[in-house]
């Protein structure tokens, strides 16, 4: 056992620590399945697809320098821009609500919020894409003979290998930004009325929609596990891996309460799912599920009802 977990006593402790029983499950029973019956059909007003996207190529042209290799490059985005995207936010999931209230359902706001943030994941990566592209079409220009030894082709291929080399991290900050501005929508009016419809209870499942990793590729980042969390081995013989950190924490946890009954409780889980942390994966299934949807959201399940 690594020296975080060490004790040089054998004793447990005199008085039991004051654990409580987590399960962070998002449900999905009440929604039908899509036309594979695995996943669900959902489809999203394309007026907000179509900002989002003018909206995600400004903010990468903002957090970086890629704009010189342009030939008719948005400018940053400015207050009203942004202002414009929150209020569309906004509208959509109240229409999400409303609808959601009609059939007194809030699984299908749960299952609209997952396939905007399914949208939004995928947007970034195609507008960065398409950056690339347009960047190397104007770049060919300096590959002729007569502008070889041009510097300023020289500046313009140094300005593209940074662009591609600090991707993880332009790609973060246009990710955060737009966490900030959904996240300033989803604390105001869409809580109140989601809670004035279906009670506090309705907002737990949404916390997964304010991870700070949701954007991220295969939801993998050194950065943001340092920064927000905790950075572990990445390799199979690294002693600081996932897998044993959380062995070790398990124990430590048994070891330390592993008569109350919430520790009972937690066994009996792990014992009948034979998996460690499947209540997550279930909760990362369900936002892959409604990633990998064939039609974006709108926010309604097309069996239960008309598109938005």
């Amino acid at each position: 056992m690594c020296a975080l977990f060490s004790k040089s006593a054998t004793d447990r402790p005199r008085e039991s620590f004051s654990f409580q029983f987590y399960d962070p499950v998002v449900p999905t029973d009440q929604l039908v399945p899509g036309i594979d019956n695995i996943r669900f059909d959902v489809s999203l007003s394309s007026k907000f697809l179509q900002y989002c996207r003018g909206l995600t190529c400004q903010l990468i042209i903002q957090h970086s320098a890629v704009a010189a290799l342009l030939n008719n490059p948005p400018a940053p985005p400015k207050g009203a821009e942004r202002n414009e995207f929150k209020q569309q936010f906004q509208n959509l999931l109240i229409n999400l609500l409303n609808r959601a209230n009609i059939q007194k359902n809030p699984q299908r706001e749960v299952l609209g919020q997952a396939a905007i943030l399914k949208a939004l994941a995928g947007e970034i990566q195609v507008q960065y894409g398409l950056i690339v592209v347009q960047a190397r079409e104007k770049l060919r220009l300096f590959d002729s003979p007569a502008h070889a030894h041009h510097a300023r082709g020289y500046q313009l291929h140094e300005l593209f290998t940074d662009f591609q080399k600090n991707k993880k991290i332009i790609l973060r900050l246009v990710s955060q930004e737009l966490l900030d501005m959904m996240e300033e929508v989803r604390a105001s009016q869409v809580r109140r009325t989601r809670e004035s419809f279906f009670g506090k209870e309705a907002s737990l499942p949404h916390a997964i929609f304010s991870h700070p990793l949701i954007f991220a590729e295969e939801g993998k980042d050194d950065y943001l596990y340092m920064e927000q969390y905790v950075m572990l081995g990445n390799f199979q013989r690294d002693p600081d891996r996932f897998e044993v950190v959380e062995q070790q924490l398990r124990e430590f946890l048994e070891w330390a309460d592993g008569h109350s009954p919430e520790a009972r409780r937690a066994s009996e889980q792990r014992q009948q799912q034979r998996q460690p942390g499947v209540i997550f994966d279930r909760c990362r299934c369900f936002c892959r599920g409604a990633r990998d949807s064939s039609q974006r959201v709108a926010g309604t399940n097309r069996r239960a009802g008309g598109p938005a």
